[in-house]
């Protein structure tokens, strides 16, 4: 006898119990009495640093295990999951589909769903700016706190830019844009939720297969509770026609998205002419030149301060990829911009660009460009251009990558090892870090945005010899650099010992260095 598998994925706390009065509503007012039900099971500590993504592939292993032992009752399957326990089922579901870490993969169980209900789902990630005042200034400060002693990373993982959250709407968005066989998903959202807002979850709700359903006065815990606001709501959700309670609107789809990502000091004035120049000769494309504010020299040489602006701008470009699903991406960055894709390739490997424009780039020479654009083809055409005398990039990103700091390097200025020349070129202008930002340059990086040419400028004259100094630094700027600061210290060391108020020369110098490198 052919049935219906209902599977319900609980929330953070990962209590089955907690959606016991749900599943009593459904035996009660539905035909799926004679439904087959599996409770999935995970708790954990909301201090876990329990992976979401292994939560998931437990999910999945569960799913298939009971359709192979019930495969003569299953029929369909419908999957429900509340809070975090949404993107848990989300995150099974394209797994077992193909659209996760194994590529290609296909289990028996994601043919059989008919319906996906998410109930208080998170689409964008949550941000404690969201919530009320009164919860927001013990919560703020206490993710700050989980953050640094490294705790509670299940939960972290749901924040708005995290790498979980962000592959999951990556991947959500693909599967959608490139299957024709989907389930139909419908997300109830509480209009009393405060972790949730509804332009943050576009990407569960604008497609055709998915509707919204807002519960009035149902808050994020409420919205599985049955009661007169929501339990009719519910019963929808899981059997019935569940048309839209609101009508879905988002703007006319771009057909290609550019972002434009400035570095820690220029490019923020050439970027915004090329700006206007992609808007001008394509109409239906939408340019995005976002900012992340001030990165003092204190700052970048921090790896995880700038590893905090990776979640930041790939949220904003999964949001751009929800809202124009089928346009084309294309990226333009300098300086630390370069660094910021980078990092979002390496860890985003489903992302793709059309054409990327790296200016005075600071990844590495080693830069795993072969994966990059040769196996994963995330990017069909990369072009670099490069100062004849840059000494952020050809000194001091070199030095501090033979020191150690191997995300950053010198292939801004060596080129990289990846040597495709159909698919990278390389343009040396005369001058330091912003030699190539000139206004000359601008129509020639726009042409290569818009068109993929020139990858490499042929009207470009010969570049200046570099200055002696900078060729000496950037041969041997990892023994020189030490030595001098090496030499400071023994100068320090000597004035602390032989004047009588040394003892105040070393704090002082510190808080001096500590205040330059803050305002550079």
């Amino acid at each position: 006898m052919s049935k219906t598998l209902v599977v319900l994925v609980p929330d953070y706390r990962g209590d089955p119990a907690n959606l016991a009065p749900l599943k009593e509503l459904l035996l009660r007012e539905t035909d799926l009495a004679d439904a087959l039900w599996l409770d999935f099971d995970y708790r954990l500590s909301p201090l876990s640093n329990r992976d979401p993504e292994g939560i998931a592939e437990n999910l999945n292993a569960t799913i298939e295990n009971y359709v192979y032992a019930h495969r003569t009752q299953v029929a369909r399957i419908i999957l429900a999951g509340h809070s975090m326990g949404s993107t848990l089922v989300r995150r099974a579901f394209l797994d077992a589909s193909g659209y996760g870490a194994k590529v290609g993969r296909t289990d028996v169980w994601p043919g059989l769903v008919t319906r996906i209900v998410l109930l208080g789902a998170f689409g964008r990630g949550f941000s404690a700016h969201f919530v009320p005042w009164r919860q927001r200034i013990w919560l703020a400060p206490l993710m700050r706190l989980a953050s640094a002693l490294g705790f509670g990373g299940m939960l972290r993982a749901m924040l708005r830019g995290a790498d979980y959250i962000s592959r999951l709407r990556i991947d959500w968005v693909l599967f959608n844009r490139n299957e024709s066989n989907q389930p139909r998903v419908i997300h109830l959202l509480g209009t009393n939720d405060p972790f949730i807002r509804p332009e943050d979850v576009i990407d569960l709700e604008e497609f055709p297969n998915a509707t919204p359903v807002r519960v009035p006065g149902a808050t994020h815990a409420s919205i599985v509770r049955p009661n007169a606001n929501t339990s009719t709501a519910l019963v929808r959700a899981f059997l019935g026609a569940s048309q839209a309670d609101v009508e879905v609107t988002t703007p006319a789809e771009a057909t290609r998205v550019f972002f434009l990502m400035h570095g820690i000091r220029d490019s923020r004035e050439c970027f915004q002419r090329v700006a206007e120049q992609l808007e001008q000769r394509d109409p239906q494309a939408k340019v995005i030149v976002p900012t992340y504010g001030y990165l003092s020299a204190r700052r970048f040489l921090s790896t995880r301060a700038r590893n905090n602006l990776v979640p930041w701008f790939v949220d904003q470009i999964s949001e751009q990829l929800a809202r124009n699903p089928s346009a084309t991406f294309c990226y333009a960055g300098h300086s630390n911009g370069t660094y910021i894709l980078g990092e979002v390739l390496r860890r985003f490997p489903r992302l793709r660009f059309e054409r990327v424009y790296l200016a005075a780039s600071l990844l590495p020479a080693d830069y795993p460009w072969q994966q990059v654009i040769g196996a994963r083809q995330q990017v069909q055409r990369l072009r670099c251009d490069m100062g004849s005398e840059d000494w952020p990039v050809g000194v001091l990103c070199r030095v501090l990558h033979r020191l150690g700091m191997r995300s950053l390097g010198a292939g801004g200025a060596d080129g990289f090892e990846y040597g495709d020349r159909d698919l990278i070129g390389y343009n040396r202008y005369t001058g330091g870090h912003g030699a190539m930002l000139s206004g000359q340059n601008t129509d020639s990086i726009a042409d290569f945005l818009l068109t993929g040419e020139p990858l490499a400028r042929a009207d470009l004259p010969a570049p200046a010899k570099p200055s002696a100094a900078f060729t000496l630094f950037a041969k041997y700027g990892d023994v020189l650099l030490p030595g001098l600061l090496g030499m400071l210290a023994v100068l320090v060391a000597g004035l602390t010992l032989l004047t009588p108020w040394g003892w105040l020369l070393p704090p002082a110098l510190a808080l001096m260095i500590w205040i330059v490198l803050g305002r550079f």
